[in-house]
């Protein structure tokens, strides 16, 4: 198993509009597994809906793994109008090899955690396993 690398500081684990005072009073576990099977060369793979508005997901922890073969790449991002911010690049990902995110960041609302395989081979078997908590933001 595999730290991924995440760029950053501790500063990178404030909550969502830092600066903006947030009651994080309601929460609950939140945890998502998701497997597809790989159709083309690049596979994405990604949280199955964006976090809702009135929302904050807090992940602590996520794993990845290609349970077929390797591939050429790995890149997690999280993804918000057709923009991408990278949380984590990993080169030639090898098969079968838990990648894990283990130090908590944020999404915020409309964002959405994607992992993408370059150089996947069809029919290649993908999980994603995102666990943390589901704010409900009040002011």
């Amino acid at each position: 198993m595999s730290d991924f690398p995440i760029p950053g500081t501790a500063d990178s684990a404030k909550p969502v509009s830092a600066g903006v005072k947030r009651n994080f009073d309601k929460f609950s576990v939140y945890s998502e597994d998701i497997t597809v099977a790989a159709a083309a060369t690049t596979v994405q793979i990604s949280m199955r809906k964006p976090v809702q508005p009135g929302s904050a997901l807090r992940i602590n922890r996520v794993v990845i793994f290609n349970a077929t073969s390797s591939s050429t790449s790995l890149t997690v991002s999280l993804s918000k109008d057709g923009h991408e911010i990278v949380l984590g690049y990993q080169d030639a990902p090898a098969a079968n090899y838990t990648y894990t995110i283990t130090k908590p960041f944020w999404v915020g609302e409309g964002e959405r955690l994607t992992a993408t395989f370059a150089g996947a081979t069809a029919a290649d078997i993908i999980h994603l396993n995102v666990f943390g908590e589901l704010y409900e933001v009040g002011s």
